[in-house]
């Protein structure tokens, strides 16, 4: 596994919690390309509710804890409405 996902790796020895240690790997890693992927594929959000949503799922992760307070209560805002509005 080493050979194969060196990365991966240095997170499973970092972090005990192997669910944990892919969130912080994601957190830091892909972050940027999911926020990238969501405006590709809807195209009617914007820049900031992309990364909002980008961030959904992530939120026990450490680069969610550096953010500061209000933009995590402006994603977690963006986060309720969004799902609000998908489940009408």
């Amino acid at each position: 596994m080493i050979k194969l996902f060196p990365t991966l790796y240095d997170y499973y020895a970092t972090y005990t919690d192997h669910a944990k240690s892919q969130h912080e790997l994601i957190s830091d890693y892909y972050l940027n390309k999911i926020k990238s992927a969501l405006l590709e594929v809807l195209p009617g959000l914007n820049l900031i509710c992309c990364t909002a949503i980008a961030w959904m799922g992530l939120t026990e992760t450490e680069a969610w804890n550096e953010l500061s307070k209000n933009e995590r209560d402006l994603y977690i805002e963006i986060q309720n409405s969004y799902i609000a509005e998908i489940q009408n």
